[in-house]
């Protein structure tokens, strides 16, 4: 699995994972409100060089609950997060 996470601080402080070769996502938001973390949101882009995309995003609910480990476990994608 190829994949690339960054966070983004700010007014609406969020973690990005971009996961590459994925052709589509089937649910656009989840509402987490625990832990730290508002929501979950997908969204699937086509950018050059690396075409089919989908980028996750984590909404955090402050700048305290951090990202502290993305790894792949088989087929799927372990994203831990402290609050």
């Amino acid at each position: 699995m190829d994949y690339e996470h960054f966070r983004l601080d700010g007014d609406k402080p969020r973690q990005v994972v971009k996961i590459f070769g994925v052709s589509r996502t089937e649910r656009p938001a989840l509402s987490v409100g625990r832990g730290g973390v508002r929501q979950v949101r997908t969204g699937w882009h086509r950018e050059p060089p690396r075409g089919s995309q989908v980028h996750l995003v984590i909404d955090f609910d402050g700048d305290r609950a951090r990202v502290t480990e993305v790894r792949t476990d088989g087929r799927r994608l372990v994203i831990r997060v402290e609050p």
